[in-house]
């Protein structure tokens, strides 16, 4: 029984008798008469408590010399009698209990004692047992031969568990009733238990139950003609279960149905709640425009009947919206909107679906745990208060997960003690035992799932490798979610690798990509393989196949096409799989200069890897442990950027970078062009840095093998640019030149030596070209916003010199800032069509961001580059003011006056600073926040790299 109520196994007792009744305890029995004995344990009152459902109950108390100590009779039915009596430890009395209906049946009771004044259960408590007690008038009614008043009873019980919140017991006693119904040809019965179950099972995330007993709900109003509102209603549930079960298909088609029934009956709310699931399915599907039409339409219905409940839904459908476009400001304000008011109404459930929300921003989006966990903790007291058991061990799973992702992401296997593990493992499999109590299948297979990971990462594959197939039979089968099942399928993969299977682990490939294609001919292309939560660990499993087929013997060239072909599917969600095949075949077939080499870093789950094109063949190297290597990088970089780091701070790491990342590619002699897409791992490394020599311990950096001295090496996007490239520009007549220079005012320093960037750079254009050409100047208070964007649109070159800033919590505030503290955002340059030959970003740290999976880094240069420039110097890192200034002159001399490409003229601007023909004055603030603060202001040579290593010329057209 529930909240303390204990259900005890049933007892048949026909006529009187000897029962005994345990201190606390409860009894379930047949009337009328028994007499039930009960010895108290303590002094104080103990509530004795008579429950039957039957029209009359009477109990009185007697003690041992059968003097009436306490008597009551129920009300009728969902009342009881309950009398309050003040006993000694060890008194004995005895209670007799009389229950019988109008036909005089015998009657079925509980009877309890509890000590002290318990007040009787009511609400969820009282439905529970009430639901209980039509469950057992059902076989009453069998054994008597009414099966009408047993299905009738069964269906009733099934709609009292479902408002007891007793879900797993509302979907049995619903299924039940719906058989029963079924054999006596009672459709009416059938519908109502339909209805019910269907409902149970989507609250309890049961979504194959959900989904069957909805579709024969569906049908069976359907063929009897049913009006359109519960037709609508049920096509509604249906398809919301297909939808939380991955089955977008078949939810959208659902929808659709829905809606159309509904618009044709003219039923308004039940319109607008089929076009918020159809805005569901598009958000799901990534098609983000189709799902903020749909929102709007939604919205309009609903503001026109002032339908609240249904305007909360759609509002927060378009936060998640907004999370999804990488619009975080937008997002988080709109969430704390929704949370301000749910706290308002106290609307528990809408406050722990923000909470949660906002948990799982913190822990996708920021990778602050402590954050994620105060929120998901705030998000489960919630749930607790909202009486939602399936979302409450929900949120409590994502704060488990909070709590592997920060392990994961911060330890090794080594570095945490048994205890610790053990300890994590206790808390998934006590949080498994409750979902599977409550029947949450959804919940439980992503926990089974969690610890088939956990088991992986402390070094138990054959466990893990057991609970990920466990996982994935409650996926598909319970759950009905392919995607989970990929998921599942996916850590397979990764630990068969390691037994040398690799055929299995590129069958799971295989099946993904055939998954993702059966779901782009049915127009919709949800994602399972390519979800972007999940497209790094699909690109890494591609990668980590590729390496180990070629080991096993396969053509390098064909592996990669294969591998091309697997990873971008997953990363580039918009591109056909034919035609991502067809563009990796011209790609491996590319004839490229023979004093060239194209290099792809890619990482697999533990170690990396190079695609080396060039020289009329293609190999794959493998470069070693993905994180010693990327440990590496980052130790160089923060050394090389610091302008006050001594040679032998950072001449170690950069040769041996060079040995891992380049000495393959150069190894054949005569290379003197190097195109590398870095990937996210390699995003920020100055590869121009890397020492291709040892140095003597006194080298000065002027003297230092630096790889820019032998080698240009250039960055593109992806080998796909190699192949697609960028359009011809047609009507370039009218365009002109854009120079921005040190916006003003703001609340960053100034930069005086950008000012005087923008206005050298002018005049030395108008010197190059001519003084009729076209060129807009804005510096200090006239680079605003609105005419740096007006500008943009018509420039063949586009210059700025400023501070920058990379938001690395909200990359949707990354930008370049302008006068008066506006700024110039990724999502203001990628929704200006660019014709710009070349942007220079001549601002701190425009080549860094936010990684975003296995497709490089949210950053400046990337925004230019996707918003159609054709080629974009930026900086890796922090540049000082003066030397920058200097940088950018040298440049332009090299681009203008010596007519190299840009490419060539950044390394002449590289190898002048190298040969000290330029000396720095005093150090002024970095064009962006300082990462280190630069107190010695004494002249700095210009060879020491955090003066030039920081540029890098990117393009698409390579």
């Amino acid at each position: 029984m529930l909240g303390g109520w204990l259900l005890a196994t049933w007892i048949a007792f026909a006529g009187g008798g000897d029962l005994v009744l345990p201190p606390g305890g409860t009894i379930q029995a047949l009337g009328p008469g028994p007499i039930v004995r009960y010895v108290a344990d303590r002094d104080g009152p103990v509530t004795i408590a008579l429950d039957s459902f039957e029209m009359d109950a009477f109990l009185c108390v007697t003690d041992a010399s059968g003097t009436l100590i306490a008597a009551a009779e129920d009300g009728g039915i969902r009342q009881n009698a309950r009398v309050v009596v003040e006993l000694r430890a060890g008194q004995t009395v005895w209670i007799e209990c009389t229950t019988m209906n109008a036909n005089r049946w015998s009657g079925r009771f509980t009877l309890s004692a509890r000590p002290g004044d318990v007040p009787p259960p009511t609400g969820p408590q009282r439905d529970a047992i009430e639901g209980e007690f039509y469950r057992a008038y059902a076989g009453r009614y069998l054994s008597k031969g009414d099966p009408v008043r047993a299905a009738e009873s069964l269906a009733f019980g099934a709609r009292l568990f479902l408002r007891a919140n007793s879900l797993d017991r509302a979907v049995a006693a619903a299924k039940d009733a719906w058989d029963l119904a079924r054999a006596i040809d009672r459709v009416d019965i059938e519908l109502n238990a339909l209805t019910t179950g269907s409902l149970a099972a989507e609250h309890l995330a049961d979504h194959a139950s959900a989904i069957e007993l909805a579709r024969e709900s569906l049908a069976l109003a359907t063929v009897t003609r049913s009006d359109a509102r519960p037709i609508a209603e049920i096509t509604f549930r249906l398809g919301r279960a297909l939808l939380v079960g991955g089955r977008l298909v078949e939810a959208r088609l659902a929808f659709e149905f829905g809606r159309d029934t509904s618009a044709s009956a003219d039923l308004q709310r039940e319109w607008s709640r089929h076009e918020l699931g159809l805005a569901q399915v598009a958000h799901r599907d990534e098609d983000l425009e189709l799902a903020s039409r749909h929102l709007d339409a939604a919205e309009t219905h609903a503001q026109s009947m002032a339908d609240v409940e249904l305007l909360r839904s759609i509002d927060l459908e378009r936060t998640l919206l907004a999370f999804r476009r990488v619009r975080f400001a937008e997002a988080n304000q709109r969430l704390e909107e929704q949370l301000a008011r749910a706290y308002e109404r106290r609307d528990f459930s809408a406050i722990g679906m923000c909470r949660s929300t906002l948990g799982l921003v913190q822990m996708n989006r920021r990778r602050d745990y402590d954050a994620a966990e105060r929120e998901l903790r705030a998000a489960i007291g919630a749930f607790e208060d909202a009486g939602e058991p399936v979302n409450h061990l929900g949120a409590r799973m994502q704060l488990l997960e909070v709590r592997q992702r920060r392990i994961l992401d911060t330890t090794t296997g080594d570095s945490i003690s048994r205890d610790a593990a053990n300890r994590h493992s206790d808390a998934l499999r006590e949080l498994l035992t409750e979902a599977r109590e409550v029947g949450a299948a959804w919940v439980e297979a992503s926990i089974v799932l969690q610890l088939a990971e956990w088991s992986e990462w402390t070094k138990s594959d054959g466990e893990a490798l057991r609970l990920a197939e466990e996982a994935e039979q409650i996926f598909a089968v319970r759950v009905g979610s392919p995607d989970g099942a990929l998921r599942a399928r996916r850590l397979q993969a990764f630990l068969r690798l390691r037994r040398g299977e690799t055929a299995f682990a590129r069958t799971v490939l295989d099946d993904a990509l055939a998954h993702r294609a059966a779901r782009e001919t049915a127009r919709d292309a949800d994602d399972a393989v390519g979800d972007r939560v999940n497209a790094e660990a699909w690109s890494r499993l591609a990668i980590d196949v590729a390496a180990a087929c070629v080991r096993d013997g396969a053509d390098a060239a064909r592996e990669f096409v294969r591998c091309a072909s697997w990873r971008d599917r997953a990363l580039f969600s918009g591109i056909p799989l034919a035609l991502l095949m067809e563009q990796a075949e011209q790609f491996v077939g590319y004839r490229w200069p023979s004093t060239t080499r194209y290099v792809e870093f890619a990482s697999g789950r533990d170690h990396s890897y190079a695609f080396v094109a060039g020289g009329g063949a293609m190999k794959l190297v493998e470069l070693g442990p993905r994180s010693q290597l990327e440990s590496l990088a980052d130790t160089f970089v923060a050394r090389v950027r610091d302008p006050r780091s001594e040679p032998l701070q950072f001449v170690g790491a950069g040769r041996a970078l060079f040995d891992a990342l380049l000495a393959n590619v150069v190894a054949e002699g005569g290379v003197e062009r190097v195109l590398v897409s870095p990937g996210e791992a390699f995003a920020v490394l100055p590869f121009d840095a890397l020492l291709a020599r040892d140095a003597r311990p006194d080298a000065p950096c002027s003297d230092l093998a630096f790889a820019v001295r032998s080698l240009q090496i250039d960055l593109v996007p992806s080998w796909r640019t190699c192949v697609t490239g960028l359009p011809d520009r047609n009507g370039t007549a009218d365009l002109g030149t854009l120079v921005v220079g040190d916006p003003s005012p703001t609340r960053m320093p100034p930069l005086p030596g950008a000012e005087h960037e923008a206005r050298w750079i002018a005049d030395h254009f108008r010197d190059a070209h001519g003084p009729d050409v076209g060129i807009e100047l804005l510096v200090r208070e006239d680079a605003t916003r609105d005419r740096v964007l007006a500008g943009l649109a018509r420039a063949d070159l586009v210059h700025f010199a400023a501070h920058a800033e990379v938001d690395w919590s909200d990359p949707s505030l990354t930008g370049i800032v302008l006068a008066h503290d506006e700024r110039l955002t990724l999502a203001d340059i990628r929704s200006t069509t660019l014709r710009a030959d070349l942007t220079v970003l001549s601002a701190c740290a425009t080549a860094a961001g936010q990684a975003r999976s296995g497709s490089g880094l949210l950053s400046v240069a990337s925004a230019f580059l996707d918003a159609g420039s054709r080629g974009v110097i930026a900086t890796r890192f922090p540049v000082d003011d003066a030397s920058a200034d200097l940088f950018q002159r040298r440049f332009y001399l090299a681009l203008w006056h010596a007519g190299l490409e840009p490419a060539a003229a950044l390394r002449t601007a590289k190898l002048e600073f190298l040969d000290g023909s330029a000396v720095v004055g005093d150090s002024r603030p970095p064009r962006g926040r300082p990462a280190v603060t630069i107190e010695d202001t004494r002249p700095v040579p210009t060879a020491h790299p955090s003066r030039w290593a920081a540029f890098v010329y990117s393009s698409k057209q390579p």
